[in-house]
């Protein structure tokens, strides 16, 4: 079996989002010939409609330190999953945390992590 991973790639017109299959790398909107699967947050957006309904609560913004994969636009903060709160007792954050590990999240942190305690943080590999 095949396996894959989302990616965010650099082209000459900016970043886009990528799916490599056995390290093979693919347009994620050619791929999937959804056009509106251009950036990791389109992708993230329709997973949402799809799997769980969540809030991102950082992506290109807020205080992190300059190295942050935040400022390279392939990581989010999601602070709650199916209308709760991001903690231990959420029932979805487990989960949530491995479709991002599925899905080629190499950065994953979450409650248990220092400083995660009320969010999820998923990071791709930068462009």
């Amino acid at each position: 079996m095949s396996s894959y991973k989302l990616v965010t790639y650099q082209t000459p017109k900016g970043p886009r989002a990528g799916v490599v299959v056995d390290e093979k790398l693919f347009d994620a909107a050619a791929l999937t010939r959804k056009a509106a699967y251009a950036s990791m947050l389109d992708i993230i957006n329709d997973w949402s409609a799809q799997t769980y309904s969540f809030s991102v609560s950082e992506l290109c913004g807020g205080s992190h330190n300059s190295n942050s994969r935040h400022y390279a636009g392939c990581t989010a903060d999601i602070s709650t999953i199916n209308g709760q709160h991001v903690s231990a007792s959420n029932p979805f954050a487990a989960a949530f945390l491995q479709r991002c590990r599925d899905l080629g999240a190499t950065e994953v942190l979450g409650p248990g992590n220092a400083g995660h305690s009320t969010h999820i943080h998923a990071g791709w590999p930068r462009p």
